[in-house]
C-alpha cells in the first residue's frame, strides 16, 4: 500500500519548529495536519478561511484555523478510537513518538 505523494513546502525553520511543537502538544503531526487541511479544502471546495493582508483580520482567521484544526483532530481521533486503531502521539518529556492502543498501551518508537 502506497503511503502517498510528497508535498514539498519551503517555510522558515523557526515557524516549522514552533508549528511542530504545537501539533505535537495536540497529539498530531505536520503530515496529518496538512492532510486534514487538504481534505477540508476538497470538502468545502476552496480555502476554509479568508485570506487577507489585513493583520487584524488575519489574527482572527488564525484563531479560526486553530479551532478548526483542533476540532478536526478531535473528530479524526474519535473515529480512529471507534475503529480500534492506535493513535500516534509525541511524548515531549521523553522526546519520542509512540502509538497508543485502545487499551491504553503505549509502544514507543526507538
Amino acid at each position: 500500500m502506497s503511503k502517498g505523494d510528497f508535498v514539498h513546502v519551503r517555510v522558515s525553520p523557526a515557524l516549522k519548529e514552533e508549528a511542530e511543537k504545537v501539533l505535537a502538544a495536540s497529539g498530531t503531526t505536520m503530515s496529518a495536519t496538512v492532510n486534514m487541511l487538504l481534505s477540508k479544502i476538497v470538502n468545502v471546495g476552496g480555502i476554509p478561511f479568508s485570506v487577507t493582508s489585513d493583520q487584524s483580520i488575519l489574527g482572527s482567521d488564525i484563531s479560526m484555523i486553530d479551532q478548526a484544526c483542533q476540532q478536526a483532530i478531535v473528530e479524526a481521533n474519535a473515529k480512529k478510537r471507534a475503529k480500534g486503531v492506535p493513535l500516534a502521539f509525541y511524548d515531549t518529556e521523553l522526546k519520542k513518538a509512540y502509538l497508543e492502543y485502545p487499551d491504553g498501551k503505549r509502544v514507543y518508537n526507538d
